[in-house]
């Protein structure tokens, strides 16, 4: 599957998969790809740090911006429109 991906690709998948699990998550999505992307030294990384991103401060937003069910995965403002689903 990464055979045509570079080794720069392959090392941020790979990051990407150990951010889902240390956040818990059933699924690898671009939230975890993006904090991949921040542990790397990479050009995507130094513009995203300079202007004013960091690793830790994305990383915090996706914990704060996340609720948790056995039913879904909605983000903080996804919550009004699915409240009944835990009833």
């Amino acid at each position: 599957m990464f055979v045509n991906f570079t080794e720069e690709a392959r090392k941020i998948l790979m990051l990407a998969k150990k951010e889902m699990y240390e956040l818990k998550h059933s699924y690898i999505g671009t939230e975890h790809v993006l904090l991949a992307i921040m542990h790397t030294k990479n050009n995507i990384s130094k513009k995203l740090q300079e202007s004013g991103l960091t690793y830790e401060t994305l990383k915090e937003e996706i914990i704060e911006e996340k609720i948790f069910s056995s039913e879904c995965l909605f983000g903080v403002r996804q919550r009004k429109n699915c409240a009944g689903i835990w009833n």
